[in-house]
């Protein structure tokens, strides 16, 4: 599988060839949304304002 390489002012800085046993892969979309559900929990984690004893 070959893709383009493109640098930070948007111009192509030539391509690179990738494995097909690894980038040809059909994505699971199961393990895909595990993820994102988790990294978007740990995100928020600790941001929620809570009351102390005091409060």
């Amino acid at each position: 599988m070959k893709t383009s390489v493109i640098d930070l002012s948007s111009k192509k800085a030539g391509s690179v060839e990738l494995g097909e046993n690894i980038f040809g892969l059909i994505p699971r979309k199961d393990i895909l949304h595990r993820m994102v559900v988790y990294q978007l929990a740990k995100r928020r984690a600790g941001t929620h304002k809570v009351k102390n004893r005091a409060e």
